[in-house]
This record gives structure tokens, sequence and C-alpha cells, in this order.
């Protein structure tokens, strides 16, 4: 479909008063923010506290005597189990989506012009963070910072969508899983945590398989997988599944020039099953507390007795910067992350939209993540 640039010979705003087409997906609907954490950070570089883990659980050599105290001996000195931590540097990058457009079409369009651009730059801008989150991913997997193995290695099989009832391949890729992010965390997390993310090519693959479709007819909650969840409804997959949350990652993006022949591509595009932990100050970490009264409790009165607040991949959003008359830096208008600007060049009668990003990503928590590679290489061609 060609497209032409409206300009003063092509302007005709009374055929264009009430009907439009504009396709823009809502960032905020985009999957990332399902089973990615955001976090607000103040200044462009940043640092987070990775405490030695290993403490809770370590009992050397299995000696249930270590800690024994007797009567007129000196005190155990914990020189065995020393708590050590390490500041990591988290890295924000600044991002700019815009639209230029002439004042005299922005003058003469009976609808919100400069409104539709920013919603396709928002969109633009979310498509962007995604694939950061994609290829910080990557890069953890590829270089063993996220633990991960093939299918085949772990369960058995290398096709994700051949379970059955009486062989739930895919529950029992989930559990390995579990298991494996249990141990490493010493318990910390467990399936409540969890959250299954997978591509489109996987969960058209799972959603076939007879271990799906049985778990859906047999649901009572079946009816919420053909009328709600995300993008999860159309591939007919419910938004959980055996207690653990599914995330379809769908977005999309077009890898080619404006132009070009188009080539439409998904932003997840690995043969891979992610499964990652995500947990912040809003919900329990496991560890209840009588009542709120600790930094990191949740808003609901279900408090956690420990200011945890971690994820597998973090998105860290940051304030966008402004000048005062003074020469002061300040917040240009309070927000963290996407912010929409209008900036006017009055000489040359542009009128430039668009949306602003401050961001970064990063794997902050890889012992809570688990990735499974090549989980379709037995499934064949869709």
């Amino acid at each position: 479909m060609g497209y032409a640039t409206t300009g003063a010979v092509n302007h005709f705003p009374v055929l264009d008063a009430n009907l439009r087409i504009l396709y823009a997906r809502n960032p905020k609907r985009m999957p990332l923010a399902r089973y990615a954490l955001y976090a607000d950070f103040k200044k462009q570089i940043n640092y987070y506290t990775k405490i030695d883990h290993d403490v809770g659980i370590r009992i050397v050599g299995g000696n249930k005597y270590q800690n024994i105290w007797p009567d007129s001996n000196l005190k155990p000195d914990g020189q065995m189990n020393r708590l050590k931590f390490q500041y990591v540097p988290f890295n924000l990058e600044r991002h700019v989506h815009n639209f230029p457009q002439g004042a005299m079409t922005v003058a003469n369009t009976t609808f919100d012009l400069l409104n539709d651009n920013m919603m396709m730059m928002a969109q633009h801008a979310g498509t962007l963070r995604a694939l950061w989150a994609y290829q910080a991913v990557q890069d953890a997997i590829t270089d063993g910072t996220i633990v991960n193995d093939t299918l085949l290695a772990t369960i058995g099989t290398n096709d994700i969508g051949s379970g059955t009832t009486a062989n739930p391949v895919f529950l029992k890729a989930l559990l390995y899983a579990t298991q494996s992010i249990f141990s490493r965390t010493g318990g910390a997390v467990n399936e409540e945590y969890l959250i299954a993310v997978i591509p489109p090519d996987v969960a058209r693959r799972v959603a076939e398989s007879a271990e799906l479709r049985e778990y859906v007819k047999s649901s009572p909650t079946a009816m919420g997988v053909l009328t709600k969840g995300f993008s999860n409804n159309r591939f007919g997959l419910p938004l959980e599944y055996n207690g653990y949350q599914l995330v379809v990652e769908d977005t999309v993006m077009i890898t080619s020039n404006d132009g070009a022949a188009k080539t439409v591509a998904n932003v997840f595009s690995a043969d891979q099953l992610w499964v990652f932990s995500r947990m912040d100050a809003n919900r329990r970490n496991g560890i209840e507390a009588p009542k709120p009264t600790m930094r990191g409790d949740s808003i609901d009165g279900e408090a956690n007795a420990l200011p945890t607040t971690f994820s597998t991949l973090v998105v860290g959003e940051g304030p966008y910067y402004t000048f005062s008359p003074d020469g002061r830096a300040e917040y240009r208008d309070g927000t963290y992350g996407m912010g929409s600007e209008v900036w006017v060049d009055q000489k040359n009668e542009i009128v430039e939209s668009g949306v602003r990003d401050n961001f970064g990503v990063k794997v902050t928590s890889e012992y809570s993540g688990y990735a499974f590679t090549s989980v379709l290489a037995g499934a064949g061609s869709f």
C-alpha cells in the first residue's frame, strides 16, 4: 500500500473529518511490562546491590552442630558465613522518536494530527524497548549468565508441542526450570513469581498440543481463553497454566527501509522458552509479615517481611531533563521513561511532535531465570 505525506496539494480536510485509519498499539499493552520489572531511576548511571544469597543456606559439610555455642566457650566467629555483596552499574540511554510536520498541514487538518503522530511514535518507542530487552536476554543466554540448555538435553524431546495428557512436555519443562531456579536461589523464588515467556511460533505450537487442549477443555475458566487474555486468547492459551503465568511476546517490527520490500518479523525470533521471575514491592515475596510495617510492603496489606524487589529482567526508566532560564537542569514534566513533546520551529514553520524515552534494560537477577533453547527442533514447519 502506498502512502503520501500530507501537504498543500493533497490536503482535503472535509473528507477526513470523521474517518481515518490508524494502526497504533498502546505500549502499555505490550507484553514487556508483564514479564519485566519497571523501575524508576533518578540518574543516568545507577547501581543496584547484589547480595550473596548463598549465605542463607550454607551449612558447611552438612554439619548440624556447626552453630552450637556451648556454655563457657567463645561464640562462633561467623567466618564461614560472611555476607558478601557488590554494586553493579545500571546505565540509561536517551531515545527520541520524532515526527516533523509542516505548519500548514497541522493548521488545516480537521483531526488532531499531532496526537496521531505521537500515538505512532509511542508504538515505535515500545517496539524499540522490546527489541532492547530481547537482545539483552539473548546476550545473557549466549554468555551463560542465564542458565540455559536445549529442551532435548533436559526433557528428552526437541518439540515443546509434543505433549499429551500422559506425557505433558510443556509442564515438564516448566517444572524443570522451576526446580533449577528454586535450587539456585535457595528456595526464595518459587512458581508464584515465575512467568513463562514464549514467542508466537512456540505459542501456536503449544496451543495445538494435546496437552494444552485437554487442559483448556477441562478448565472451569476455559471460556476466558476465548474471550479475554492479552495475546494469549489469539492462540487459545490460558493466562495461567498449572499455576504459571503465560506471556506471549508477540511484538512485531519491520526491519526494512521505507520503500523497500516490507520485512515483518517477530521481536522474539528465537526458538526458545523463557521462565523468568518477576517480583516487586507490590507482591508478596513468600515471607509474610503480620502487618505492613517495612519497606517493600505490598499495597494490599499482605506485607513483605523483607524489602525484596527484583526481577530476572529490569527496564529502568529515568526522567527527561530540560533547562530552566538560570541554566539548572530540571525534570521536564516529572515523568519517568516515555513522554510526549512538541517543538515549534517558527522560522521554518515546522512542528515536530514526538515521544522521548529514557531507559535501560538489564538482566539483574540471572539466577531467577532459565531458558530452554531449540524447543521446536522436531516440530516441522507450520
